[in-house]
C-alpha cells in the first residue's frame, strides 16, 4: 500500500491550469515531462508551435477536438486508460503527459453543441422537439446540461486514474468566465449583482466537478510592466485570491513567477526548496512577492 512518505515532488498527478486566454497555461502544460498528448479543444497550437521550437523543441503531439468528434475524443482517453498509449499516425506513443483538455471551457461547448446539434436534426422532422428562443432557435434544456455533465463524470474519472494506473501526468486548462448572477438582499427587496468566474461555459454542475479532480491548481495571472518597452511578468498563484481558487499539496509558495523559464522545472525547484524549508518561505526572494505592483518583482 502506498505511503504518503513516498509521495516526491513531480511524481505524477493531477493539475488544474486556470486564468484567462493569453497566459501561458497551454505552454506550461507543454512543459511537463515528454512525450506529451494534447487534446486541443481551443484550436490553438499555433501558441505552441512558436514558443516549443529551436532548441525548446518538444515531442508534443495533438489533435484538434469539438462537437463534431467528441466521442472519438472519449473512446481515446478510454484506450489510454486501458493501454497507456495512444495511437498517432499508425504508431503507438506512451505518453508521460496528457493535457486531458485544453480547454474544459470548449470541452463544455463541445459536449453541449454535440447534443444540440442532434437535437436540431431530430426537428426537423418533429418541430415540437427542442426547447427554444422566441426566434426560433433551440436552446439548451435540462437533458443538454445533464449530457455536459455526464461527459464530465466520465472524464473526470480518467484524469484521476491516470497518474496511478499509467504514471501519466494529467493535465486541463480552464479560461473563467466573468459574469453575474442577480439576486436580492437579506430583505428580499434590493436586486444585487454578483461576480463569478465560472470555468465552464454553459452548465453549472460541470463547473463544480470539475476542481474536485485535481490536487494542483494553479491560477495564472499577468503583471503589465510599469516601464514602456518591457515586457510584463508572468505569475502563477498556488493559494486562492479573491473570488479564484487555487491549491496545491506541495511546499510551494504563495505566488510565484515563471517569466522566461519552463513552468515544470520551476515547479520542481520551488517544491524541493519548499521541502527544505519546511514550507516556510520568510525571509527568502519569494517573501512579499505581489501581485499587486511590479516593486516587489524588480
Amino acid at each position: 500500500m502506498p505511503s504518503l512518505s513516498d509521495l516526491n515532488p513531480g511524481d505524477p498527478t493531477t493539475t488544474l491550469l486556470k486564468g484567462p486566454t493569453g497566459y501561458g497555461k497551454t505552454i506550461a502544460a507543454c512543459s511537463y515531462p515528454e512525450p506529451i498528448y494534447v487534446f486541443d479543444f481551443d484550436s490553438r497550437v499555433d501558441s505552441i508551435q512558436s514558443f516549443y521550437r529551436g532548441e525548446r523543441k518538444r515531442e508534443i503531439y495533438f489533435d484538434t477536438y469539438g462537437a463534431f468528434n467528441l466521442f472519438r475524443y472519449l473512446d481515446e482517453l478510454n484506450e489510454i486508460l486501458a493501454t497507456g498509449t495512444i495511437r498517432i499516425d499508425g504508431r503507438t506513443i506512451r505518453p508521460n503527459t496528457v493535457v486531458v483538455g485544453d480547454s474544459v471551457t470548449a470541452l463544455s461547448i463541445a459536449a453541449v453543441d454535440y447534443q444540440l446539434n442532434e437535437v436540431r436534426s431530430m426537428a426537423k422532422k418533429d418541430k415540437k422537439i427542442g426547447k427554444k428562443t422566441q426566434g426560433g432557435i433551440i436552446i439548451p434544456d435540462w437533458d443538454e446540461y445533464k449530457g455536459e455533465t455526464a461527459v464530465f463524470s466520465e472524464v473526470l474519472g480518467i484524469v484521476k486514474a491516470l497518474p496511478k494506473r499509467h504514471g501519466i501526468h494529467s493535465i486541463m486548462t480552464a479560461h473563467p468566465i466573468k459574469g453575474t448572477s442577480v439576486g436580492k438582499d437579506a430583505s428580499g427587496k434590493v436586486s444585487v449583482s454578483i461576480k463569478t468566474s465560472p470555468i465552464v461555459s454553459i452548465g453549472l454542475k460541470a463547473g463544480e466537478l470539475v476542481p474536485t479532480a485535481f490536487n494542483e491548481v494553479y491560477h495564472f495571472a499577468f503583471l503589465p510592466s510599469l516601464n514602456a518597452g518591457q515586457k510584463g511578468r508572468r505569475l502563477v498563484y498556488t493559494e486562492g485570491t479573491g473570488d479564484e481558487m487555487a491549491k496545491t499539496t506541495m511546499l510551494l509558495p504563495v505566488v510565484f513567477e515563471w517569466t522566461n523559464a519552463m513552468f515544470y522545472d520551476t515547479i520542481l525547484e520551488l517544491a524541493k526548496k519548499g521541502e527544505e524549508l519546511n514550507g516556510d518561505w520568510k525571509g527568502t526572494e519569494q517573501d512579499g512577492k505581489s501581485t499587486t505592483d511590479d516593486t516587489g518583482w524588480n
